[in-house]
């Protein structure tokens, strides 16, 4: 993996945990309410806004090249819209299991969105992965699962629902789009040959879906609301500090994706989530104890990640190897009667 992979997941860890819990701020009792649907347009906006420059400034034709890779090349352009449109459905189907399934048997089944990663990691991308890293990324679900559900035990004093059906197809086909849709946009980021394009006209790419399917989302569930209140209903800086941090966190998951895998943009998160619960149990206002088997979940996450680590590391080490020439040094024939 090279050093800005290496960087850009560190910094995915920082970004992500403080995201959590400034929007967790946002949303504290006193704190005026927001619309999300206006924040997710925003944050589309921006990073649609900082792609386009970062084109501009760095491509020796950017216009012609934003042409070109947008409209000319529409088919790509498409290929762009899968994971777009994927993102729409799952969130759809995740608002269906979280409504179908308790809190915390909607948690637990939805981290088998690490196994469908790796799974299509290895279909679509050929990626090779050994049984020490299989291991490690059913390890990291498990942790994570214990993080979750020891994070959400609070709740039990609500009757248990029963499980249902609808709910379990939900959460996994939300699974399955989920591993879906995040790799089939790293073979877009990757691709090599004449249909190549810079992580930036990428995302511009992406943008072109995702920015009007957030409005449309924005339309059809809060227009009302928008009319009646203003688009910037309930916004404070704190607000808009989470937005920004929500589009820097969204163009940082594209940079570890096209500079190292989705594998490890997922150990990433599974870290920043441990990290956030740790630092929410030292801050006052937010009033959170977790459950003494969280410390056991994170303390798990921590091992998988080491063990995939050194798993990946020793692959990397074989695959070079095997690359490796083999050299044969023959020796030289040498006259008994030189002239």
């Amino acid at each position: 993996m090279s050093r800005i992979g290496q960087a850009a997941l560190g910094l995915v860890v920082v970004q992500a945990t403080a995201h959590a819990l400034v929007m967790r701020l946002t949303r504290m009792p006193g704190q005026e309410p927001y619309l999300a649907s206006t924040a997710v347009v925003l944050m589309e906006l921006i990073k649609l806004v900082v792609c386009t420059l970062v084109v501009l400034g760095t491509e020796p034709r950017p216009i012609a090249t934003l042409w070109e890779k947008t409209v000319v090349e529409w088919q790509q352009t498409l290929k762009v819209g899968v994971p777009a449109l994927c993102y729409v459905i799952q969130n759809n189907l995740i608002f269906v299991a979280a409504t179908e399934l308790d809190a915390p048997v909607f948690q637990v089944l939805y981290q088998f969105k690490l196994i469908t990663t790796a799974f299509f990691s290895v279909l679509i991308l050929n990626r090779s992965l050994t049984r020490q890293q299989w291991g490690a990324i059913g390890i990291l679900a498990v942790g994570v699962m214990i993080v979750q559900t020891s994070s959400s035990s609070g709740s039990s004093e609500v009757e248990a629902k029963p499980i249902s059906t609808k709910g379990m197809m939900a959460v996994g086909s939300a699974c399955m789009l989920s591993g879906f849709a995040g790799v089939w946009f790293e073979m877009l980021l990757k691709q090599t040959g004449k249909h190549a394009a810079s992580l930036w006209v990428r995302n511009v790419q992406l943008a072109t879906f995702s920015l009007p399917l957030a409005l449309g989302k924005l339309w059809l569930a809060d227009r009302e609301t928008v009319q009646e209140l203003g688009f910037f209903s309930g916004y404070t800086s704190l607000v808009f500090l989470t937005i920004f941090m929500g589009s820097a966190g969204g163009l940082l998951v594209a940079v570890v994706v096209k500079y190292a895998d989705n594998i490890l943009k997922g150990f990433a998160a599974s870290i920043s989530a441990v990290v956030g619960t740790v630092i929410s149990m030292l801050v006052p206002a937010f009033k959170f104890v977790p459950e003494p088997t969280f410390f056991v979940g994170g303390a798990v996450v921590f091992v998988a990640a080491y063990v995939y680590g050194t798993a990946s590391t020793a692959a990397a080490a074989a695959a070079t190897a095997k690359k490796l020439p083999t050299v044969t040094i023959r020796e030289a024939s040498v006259s008994p009667n030189p002239q």
